[in-house]
């Protein structure tokens, strides 16, 4: 499945950019799109999980200036949640578009 979200973060905690349910899906590759300013940052992220934990690797970064974000993933009440911590309290614009693989 093709998904796309667009989400606006002002903050350097740890937040939700998008969720898919665990017992639906098995993996997922996305890209992530940040814009703040006139910074822009590109990742791609592949995501894995067994249900209980969930696992991910970033790659492929690209970046015009400061690094404006870090990812992660977890699980909770039966969704792969994929998360971000930006590096600025600035509002960031997230654009997540990827592909969902059914279990």
């Amino acid at each position: 499945s093709q998904i796309a979200a667009n989400v606006t973060v002002a903050s350097t905690s740890e937040t939700v950019i998008y969720q898919f349910s665990a017992n639906v899906f098995a993996s997922a590759k996305f890209l992530v799109s940040a814009t703040a300013n006139n910074e822009r940052q590109i990742s791609e992220v592949l995501v894995v999980h067994d249900n209980t934990r969930a696992d991910a690797t970033e790659y492929g970064m690209v970046r015009t200036g400061n690094v404006l974000f870090t990812s992660n993933v977890d699980i909770s009440a039966s969704n792969v949640r994929l998360l971000v911590t930006g590096n600025t309290a600035t509002s960031t614009r997230y654009i997540v578009s990827g592909t969902l693989i059914d279990i």
